[in-house]
């Protein structure tokens, strides 16, 4: 959660620094960092998820 918290407020961070500058000069993709962030959040509580039925079915 701390990661994906963390690129979430990089990729932000960043935009908002370039956001004043000229749009066609560079606009930096902060979307991709937060869509790494909750993509790596999803697949970190599916893994828990996945974990806590297999050793529920083990019992």
């Amino acid at each position: 959660m701390i990661i994906a918290m963390s690129l979430v407020v990089a990729g932000v961070m960043t935009y908002l620094m370039f956001s004043g500058l000229d749009e066609d000069f560079y606009h930096f993709p902060w979307k991709v960092f937060a869509g790494f962030g909750i993509m790596s959040w999803l697949v970190r509580e599916g893994l828990k998820l996945v974990r806590d039925v297999k050793k529920e079915f083990e019992e």
